[in-house]
């Protein structure tokens, strides 16, 4: 879709269910897991939603959109901020490509079992309150801008589900016969802000030794937690993280601390027998300076 149509649509040349049926058209969704269509009963395995939307013209305009994955087991382990939520966050209105990832504690029972993904995409009106810089979006944001048209596209991925096999997960609690996963971070961890001071974030890599590493991601300031999604790195290997998160009342250089606090509700994991069973602890700083320049408030004018 060409620049204009969304013009068109503006002006009223093109109704919005047309322009509905385009964007439509240009999306699709897939969900696979990361491992072969057959696992072993009770595993907890990462699930990944690919997201592809194709260009639908250069006007910016705010996508939230929600995935949220169902599957028959209740209580399901979703890593998540908001239970079965995956992914929300505002996209300008152009090509994109989306991978959101969850864990998943499969059922005990052998046989079939569909795990079901509902995207949902909101497009909003550019003109109105809800911004194309937002990482993440709440209800109250939502609530305040004006809602163009809802694109809903399911996906299902059958897996077949074989007997158990392999024992427990083993969590290493204390670090006398192994080394722990390494966190590494470039010129110190900070933690960054939007500049709403509503979101943050956070990047550092890990690198794993003899035991692998499945945990959570926490900020905390101020006595208070906030989540900021989830990490998972393989024995002998090295991956990089990014952690966000909604928080409220965060400070420029303000001490914080990031904590890696282990996901032990995971049952078993694919060829891995030993994960890190202890919180890590990486002490932090806000960087946003451009939060003071926003809250500094000018100085009175003097009248001669």
């Amino acid at each position: 879709m060409g620049p204009s149509n969304f013009a068109a649509a503006q002006a009223g040349a093109l109704s919005l269910s047309d322009l509905k049926r385009i964007v439509e058209a240009s999306m699709t969704v897939e969900l696979a897991p990361r491992q072969a269509t057959e696992e072993r009963c009770g595993d907890t395995i990462l699930v990944e939603a690919v997201v592809n939307c194709g260009t639908l013209g250069q006007t910016s305009i705010p996508v939230a959109s929600s995935l949220v994955l169902e599957t028959p087991r209740t209580g399901i382990n979703l890593a998540g901020r908001d239970g079965g939520l995956i992914a929300r966050r505002v996209r300008p209105f152009r090509a994109w490509r989306e991978q959101p990832t969850s864990w998943v504690t499969l059922p005990d029972v052998p046989g079939e079992v569909d795990l079901a993904l509902t995207a949902e995409f909101r497009f909003y009106d550019p003109a109105g309150s809800l911004s194309v810089n937002h990482w993440f979006v709440t209800v109250g944001d939502e609530q305040k801008a004006k809602l163009l048209f809802v694109v809903r596209l399911p996906a299902v991925q059958r897996l077949k589900l074989v007997e158990q096999t392999a024992a427990p997960l083993e969590w290493v609690q204390d670090g006398r016969d192994t080394v722990a996963p390494e966190v590494v971070t470039r010129r110190g961890t900070s933690v960054w802000l939007d500049e709403a001071g509503a979101t943050a974030m956070v990047r550092f890599d890990v690198v794993c030794g003899e035991v692998g590493l499945a945990a959570d991601i926490y900020l905390r300031a101020d006595g208070h937690e906030y989540s900021l999604g989830w990490a998972y790195c393989a024995k002998g290997m090295m991956s990089t993280f990014t952690g966000e998160g909604r928080v409220t009342g965060l400070a420029n250089d303000q001490q914080v601390e990031v904590i890696l606090r282990p996901a032990l509700g995971m049952l078993r994991t694919p060829s891995i027998d030993r994960l890190w069973g202890q919180e890590i602890v990486i002490p932090a700083r806000v960087d946003a300076p451009y939060l003071e320049e926003i809250n500094t408030e000018p100085e009175p004018e003097t009248v001669p």
